[in-house]
């Protein structure tokens, strides 16, 4: 929870990108890169989110989980960027591509009215998946989880006119090697 300040969370909601600034990327879900802006509030929110000081806290919360990660040395790169899920998105329960190390959301709702519509967290059992736990779409939350064999997650219908799910996604890549 506040995963923002109070006050810059504010100045961040008055400052996403107008609709036609996102770039389709599939099943009703919208996506703005974050350091393709000049706007203010948005470039100091990429400064605080590809910081130093940001990686080494999760990668610390996760260090048994990444330990892998780091033991290859492996570098990563953060990527920040806005999500806009409109009416219909859905995604079925899956796990993240390999090239994935940590996956971070922060939920940017106006109030907590929608908090049925956060990511769920996934087991499978044989052919079957069931919702473990998931996550409330309320104000300045985050989750963040390791990519591994058992990280499944979904996302259920939107059905409701007239909300978009907003959210930044900022994951956590291996790099491309050079």
């Amino acid at each position: 929870t506040n995963f923002f300040s109070n006050s810059f969370y504010d100045k961040l909601l008055k400052n996403l990108p107008a609709t036609s600034e996102y770039d389709y990327y599939r099943r009703k879900r919208y996506r703005f890169k974050m350091e393709q802006s000049d706007n203010e509030v948005i470039r100091e929110a990429v400064k605080i989110l590809t910081s130093k000081k940001l990686q080494d806290a999760y990668f610390t919360k996760f260090k048994k989980a990444l330990i892998k990660a780091q033991r290859d040395k492996t570098e990563v790169v953060c990527e920040p960027t806005f999500m806009k899920d409109t009416q219909g998105y859905y995604i079925s329960p899956h796990r993240d591509h390999g090239l994935k190390v940590l996956t971070t959301q922060i939920y940017l709702p106006e109030d907590n009215t929608h908090e049925n519509s956060g990511t769920i967290m996934n087991i499978k059992e044989g052919e079957q998946f069931i919702n473990y736990k998931q996550f409330k779409f309320h104000r300045n939350t985050s989750y963040a989880f390791v990519r591994s064999a058992n990280s499944w997650h979904s996302v259920d219908t939107l059905t409701e006119d007239n909300f978009d799910r907003n959210s930044i996604m900022f994951i956590y890549y291996k790099s491309p090697e050079k």
